[in-house]
């Protein structure tokens, strides 16, 4: 039983490292999605996100580039945040198997 015991504390402390490091990522990623407003036959780009319960409007410009980078972010933090539900859902596993030993 003790080489299974340590193999689930291990686990569970690997979880928490890559937890903690994703949380650390996701606070530097911006929230929200892209809107596009089209205003007297032109495009206007903004970074939408709640602010408590107030929704906020950002102007992104019209630069491309910066556009582009702005929803790589955003997909990258919905990918961050679908591996982060994951590894709590196996940190409680770990936690109930760590109780069972």
């Amino acid at each position: 039983m003790l080489l299974l015991e340590k193999i689930v504390i291990d686990e569970k402390i690997r979880i928490e490292k890559m937890i903690s490091a994703y949380e650390d990522e996701l606070a530097t990623l911006p929230k929200g999605y892209i809107s596009i407003k089209h205003i007297n036959n032109g495009e206007y780009f903004y970074l939408q996100f709640r602010d408590g319960k107030k929704v906020t409007s950002k102007y992104l410009g019209k630069d491309e580039k910066s556009i582009a980078d702005i929803k790589a972010q955003l997909e990258r933090r919905a990918q961050i945040e679908e591996v982060l539900s994951a590894l709590r859902e196996e940190y409680v596993l770990a936690s109930k198997y760590e109780e069972m030993i």
